[in-house]
């Protein structure tokens, strides 16, 4: 069975937990999604400089403008990190127990090839271990609460430090420092004893319910949520609108309503997944029957901001700022009306030095209907493009 746990990521544990059938489905999957490798090298980064910082002692802040794992910790990451290791030294506090930085846990006790990373972890004999998790994307908050990600780091821990160091509870932590968020959990003993037994009869069942599909929250991240039966079944539900009659009408009770957005909410994550291969296709030459790529729309810019401010100055004034910075060139087209007053034919000339200056950049491009009136682009295959609506207005 190796090749079915090894599949079995901490990060991923709420959706296997609940939706048994996504794990063989996900298998299946070739489609790499857009924002895997941005944000998973920003993250891998920010870790690598927070696990530093902690190692050292090294205060983030004094990192900015350094050249550290082969990146540049800029002024935004060091103070994020920031937040994070007051964070830390807050938890481990002054005591002497063992403290880990990016340690790797073995999770064999509940599954073979099983493993997960701690971010920071610190056992203080006899009283708690606690696990810290860093979460640097500033998508979703995540909390700590009933987190099985986070419960399967701190049995890992409790594993491989706290039998040995006789600890009588385990803490969660989760910090977000780009969201500004923060949370814990103190998990008694006898809890995670039982959450245990839950991984290992999700694990079982993960043999025996392969076809068991369960929408919910989880599917935002599922590898297969752009072809997942559920899903898609969720989304024709919810375009017809059927009632128990048979009869399309109104219902505007409080529970029909709340039924139909968790519908919309399922079926959205759907949508947006396959608008996403539809993309990914059409950007590597691959048709797909009556959708294509247009230029998106884009809004003008100045070409040089400090040549348009010594342009424009001696001819508006301070009338160019918005009262700081410059103003954009569509603020400055009524600029010139307001400064033109009827005068049609200054107004003419002080547009014309508005206009010398701005330009006005290729839109990104945009999914769309074949009967959308503008032209199909064609992209270079090595370009890397995030996909945008049609709608672009």
């Amino acid at each position: 069975m190796p090749e079915i746990h090894a599949r079995l990521a901490p990060s991923s544990a709420e959706r296997w937990l609940t939706c048994p059938g996504s794990v063989a489905l996900s298998e299946q999957v070739t489609h790499q999604w857009s924002d895997d490798n941005v944000y998973a090298a920003e993250g891998t980064h920010a870790h690598a400089v927070a696990a530093y910082c902690l190692t050292t002692g090294t205060s983030p802040l004094d990192l900015i403008g350094q050249t550290l794992e082969d990146g540049l910790v800029t002024e935004d990451m060091a103070h994020a990190l920031l937040t994070y290791y007051e964070y830390v030294q807050e938890v481990a506090g002054v005591f002497w127990g063992e403290r880990k930085v990016e340690e790797q846990l073995t999770l064999d006790h509940l599954y073979k090839e099983g493993f997960g990373t701690a971010d920071f972890l610190v056992a203080i004999p006899y009283q708690r271990l606690h696990v810290v998790d860093l979460k640097y994307g500033m998508g979703v908050p995540v909390s700590a609460v009933d987190n099985p990600q986070l419960w399967l780091y701190g049995s890992g821990a409790y594993h491989r430090f706290g039998l040995q160091t006789e600890v009588a509870s385990v803490e969660v932590h989760v910090v977000q420092p780009r969201l500004n968020s923060t949370s814990s959990q103190v998990i008694s003993i006898k809890d995670l004893r039982a959450f245990e037994t839950r991984v290992q009869d999700g694990v079982a069942a993960l043999e025996s319910e392969t076809d068991v599909l369960v929408g919910g929250d989880h599917c935002r991240w599922c590898p297969a949520r752009h072809v997942c039966p559920e899903l898609a079944m969720l989304s024709q539900v919810l375009a017809q609108v059927e009632f128990d009659d048979g009869q399309v009408g109104l219902d505007e009770r409080p529970e029909r309503i709340a039924e139909l957005l968790t519908l919309g909410s399922l079926a959205e994550i759907h949508l947006k997944a396959c608008r996403e291969v539809a993309f990914d296709m059409l950007s590597r030459g691959i048709p797909v029957p009556g959708y294509k790529l247009v230029q998106g729309r884009s809004n003008r810019r100045w070409e040089d901001d400090d040549k348009a401010q010594q342009a424009l100055t001696g001819v508006f004034g301070d009338a160019i700022f918005n009262p700081a910075p410059l103003k954009s060139p569509a603020q400055m087209d009524k600029a010139v009306k307001t400064v033109a007053g009827r005068d049609k034919e200054r107004r003419t000339d002080l547009q014309r030095i508005v206009d010398a200056q701005w330009i006005k950049p290729d839109g990104a491009p945009a999914l769309t209907t074949e009967d959308d009136t503008r032209p199909a682009i064609q992209l270079d295959a090595n370009a890397e493009f995030a996909p945008t609506e049609g709608n672009d207005q």
